[in-house]
């Protein structure tokens, strides 16, 4: 059959292009994208099969997002961040990408962050508000729960483009914990099916809120290797 190419955007884009609604068999609708460079006559099209695959520059998306995410927690917890390893961490990495005039050397910088961005594609994004709204944000624990546990990591959610996109970044609670909670951190970006428990909490009020209880998470398969890639998402467990 044809093949439609779209794309997505911000809804001031359905001033020169045609948006669609894609339904659930629920009748709920789960995405709407627009249509680049075709119109089709108003009405619902049952025989339809979607393809799509979202593709980004990891030197440019993946540092873009890391700077986010950097920022992000020193608006929150300040200089406490910038000083301790795991802020240093990403520090030295957005320090030496920006000094890199070239993209694949620039790209070499994030080797160690290389998968850390996601997007949340289905239902728990509709009910999730972003970091930099609500102070949502996702913990990872390992070799336990949040009070025996090792916390590794910390997801920071971002919305761009009415879609919600995630960074997690290196974390860690004990002290002297850095570099067996960064082993961790990186055993999980390589494989993104790691048992681990993750935890929904809030910056508030100066505080960090963890939820008592873990979400039913179950992040995709890794993506291919490459320059582009297919942005990983996380859907909740059925």
């Amino acid at each position: 059959g044809e093949k439609i190419e779209t794309f997505w955007a911000k809804k001031s884009a359905s001033a020169k292009f045609q948006q669609i609604d894609l339904y659930r068999q629920d009748g709920s609708t789960f995405a709407s994208p627009f249509l680049k460079s075709v119109k089709l006559p108003p009405k619902k099209y049952k025989q339809m099969e979607i393809e799509w695959n979202v593709m980004f520059s990891h030197a440019s998306i993946l540092g873009a997002l890391l700077k986010a995410g950097y920022l992000a927690m020193f608006r929150m917890i300040g200089y406490s961040w910038v000083l301790n390893p795991a802020g240093d961490k990403v520090r030295r990495a957005l320090v030496a990408f920006l000094n890199e005039k070239d993209k694949k050397p620039a790209l070499e910088h994030f080797r160690e962050f290389y998968r850390a961005n996601s997007m949340i594609f289905n239902g728990v994004g509709e009910t999730m508000k972003d970091t930099l709204e609500a102070g949502t944000m996702l913990f990872h624990y390992a070799n336990g729960d949040r009070v025996t546990g090792e916390m590794f990591a910390i997801t920071l959610i971002f919305s761009v483009n009415d879609r919600l996109t995630t960074v997690t970044l290196p974390s860690y609670e004990k002290d002297g914990h850095y570099f067996p909670s960064f082993a961790l951190y990186q055993q999980f970006l390589e494989d993104r099916a790691m048992p681990h428990n993750v935890y929904r909490g809030r910056f508030l009020e100066g505080e960090f809120h963890i939820e008592s209880s873990p979400m039913k998470l179950v992040f995709s398969a890794k993506p291919d290797e490459g320059e582009s890639s297919q942005i990983s998402p996380m859907r909740p467990e059925r």
